[in-house]
């Protein structure tokens, strides 16, 4: 009212307006003095102060005061109960049971699965580039360096590696380094020794059975998945009938598998 009576053009017309009042009444509230109005805003502002005042003390209380804040959740359920319980709405709708199972979220979910191509040179330099469509005599290697193994696969995927010490390391795709470049040597990513080599480079796939041969004929199926490593030491191979986790065995000779698988 006084922004109107101090801004407007026509301030009666405009109060009669907003207010449906009488020229009459309008007439009235424009011969008050305009510091009577002021403190009639005053008096409002102050009652407002006062009642926040009044309920911040009340709620400080509050807060300073375990046994009041109980009691006051006591006197809030007791309403409830009074409001709700003898209605329809008050009756309980849910039903109270077993909290549910934790879910497990694999970590392939978390992975953005593309299609790459798995490429491994003949002195370990390994890395994945990006899509199936690769022209493979095309690609460039480090000098004194070649081809030696190619895969084609997805970022989801995870691969066995086969030394010659009788051990399976696993490689997780997406941990690979790009395909611009020249890669990166495997031994930085397991615990290859230097007297050792990769003979085998491939996918990994639940339930598929793995014939190791060695260099004299004789060998053994295991399981791809009793061979898949955890760590950067990797795992040794199992022969049938053997016991898991034992070490890879040459047959009839008790001594762990090196040279010639």
């Amino acid at each position: 009212m006084i922004r109107i009576i101090r801004e407007e053009d026509d301030p009666k017309a405009r109060m009669m307006k907003r207010w449906k009042l009488t020229e009459v009444q309008v007439e009235a509230i424009l011969n008050m003095r305009l510091r009577a109005l002021r403190r009639l805003e005053e008096i409002a502002i102050k009652k407002e102060l006062a009642a926040l005042a009044a309920e911040d003390k009340e709620l400080q209380t509050l807060l300073d005061d375990e046994k009041r804040q109980w009691k006051a959740i006591g006197t809030e359920i007791a309403d409830l109960r009074k409001e709700f319980a003898h209605q329809p709405l008050g009756k309980r709708r849910t039903d109270i049971g077993t909290p549910p199972l934790a879910v497990v979220v694999p970590v392939e979910a978390l992975i953005e699965r593309e299609p790459v191509t798995v490429l491994c040179s003949a002195k370990g330099w390994i890395r994945a580039a990006r899509g199936h469509s690769l022209a493979l005599g095309e690609l460039k290697y480090k000098e004194g360096d070649g081809p030696r193994y190619a895969d084609r696969g997805e970022t989801t995927d995870r691969l066995l590696l086969f030394a010659t010490d009788g051990r399976f390391y696993t490689l997780a795709v997406d941990k690979l380094p790009g395909g611009r470049g020249h890669g990166e040597p495997l031994r930085l990513m397991i615990d290859l020794a230097n007297d050792q080599d990769i003979v085998a480079l491939f996918r990994y796939a639940p339930g598929v059975k793995l014939l190791v041969a060695a260099s004299d004929g004789r060998g053994f199926v295991v399981p791809a998945d009793e061979v898949l490593a955890q760590t950067k030491n990797g795992k040794a191979g199992a022969g049938s009938g053997r016991g898991r986790g034992r070490t890879c065995l040459r047959p009839g000779r008790g001594r762990p598998c090196r040279r010639g698988w």
